[in-house]
């Protein structure tokens, strides 16, 4: 009986086997660390993913438009309060990706469902004429949480930029189309987790953009008075949602 030599420790889990004539040696304590090296590290994938968190979330809220002016359409009595906005409902999507900490990033988009008031050229002169007109919002942002993931309520700040798309108004007299401009938003809000793939979320946007439609404004009237560039059109949206965690 051969003996084997004191130096090895344990025992010999490899094994032999005849395979075609040639004999392979099967190493089974090699293959069985392979198995627990793989099994550890999807363990440690999936820990890593389980502390980010993925939201899907829609909401409805009112979108509060500016009622400032936008320009005019007669050019020859040109004033800035000939066209305006009018406020209205407003709904969407939010997509979330929150870090393991305190921070998140998120894309939504909205549809605001406002009016649009102009005074505008008919057979028998300029008269108001309102209708409706949709404006879509697309933003990136940026969010701050006061508190860290997985807690039952979270805070948060943030800030971002937008994108807008101004429908062409519902107005037979309407001659022109629709407009597009870019800006800035900021806000705040809470979620409430009532449950670990649940929540509710309230949240306040104010968004900035240039002012659509490409209206005439009125010329300087006074030495030193600068060109009125039209400014910035205004939105302040509050909304409530509900979403989905995962």
């Amino acid at each position: 009986m051969r003996r084997r030599p004191w130096f090895i420790i344990g025992e010999d889990h490899s094994q032999e086997t005849a395979v075609g004539g040639v004999c392979v040696r099967y190493d089974s304590a090699a293959h069985s660390m392979k198995t627990h090296i793989s099994l550890a590290m999807a363990f440690l994938c999936a820990t890593a993913l389980s502390a980010q968190t993925f939201e899907i979330s829609a909401f409805g809220g009112y979108n509060r438009v500016s009622k400032s002016g936008l320009g005019s359409l007669n050019l020859e009595t040109i004033k800035k309060e000939d066209s305006n906005f009018k406020p209205g409902p407003s709904f969407g999507a939010r997509f979330t990706w929150n870090t393991k900490g305190y921070y998140g990033h998120e894309l939504s988009i909205s549809q605001t469902n406002a009016k649009f008031r102009s005074n505008l050229e008919l057979d028998s002169g300029f008269q108001e004429q309102e209708g409706k007109a949709r404006i879509y919002l697309a933003s990136y942002n940026f969010l701050i949480y006061m508190m860290p993931n997985r807690e039952k309520w979270r805070p948060y700040i943030t800030g971002g930029i937008t994108g807008a798309q101004f429908g062409a108004p519902k107005i037979p007299a309407w001659s022109g189309g629709g407009s597009r401009s870019y800006g800035a938003n900021y806000g705040g809000g809470i979620k409430l987790f009532p449950h670990q793939n649940f929540f509710v979320r309230l949240d306040f946007r104010h968004y900035m953009t240039g002012k659509p439609y490409d209206l005439s404004l009125p010329e300087p009237t006074a030495a030193g008075q600068g060109i009125d560039t039209g400014g910035l059109l205004h939105m302040m949206e509050g909304s409530f949602g509900v979403g989905i965690t995962f």
